[in-house]
């Protein structure tokens, strides 16, 4: 998924810079839902 986001990213706005904030922010979601998932795991 990461080089796929790279290169869509990198196509659409031109700059390799932006590509790479993209799949930043691909792991900080990756990162909150998976601390979101930990804690609705611990409650059951």
């Amino acid at each position: 998924m990461g080089p796929a986001l790279y290169a869509i990213v990198k196509g659409l706005t031109g700059r390799s810079s932006f590509a790479i904030l993209a799949i930043i922010l691909l792991f900080f979601i990756g990162f909150v839902l998976m601390q979101v998932g930990k804690r609705e795991f611990k409650t059951m």
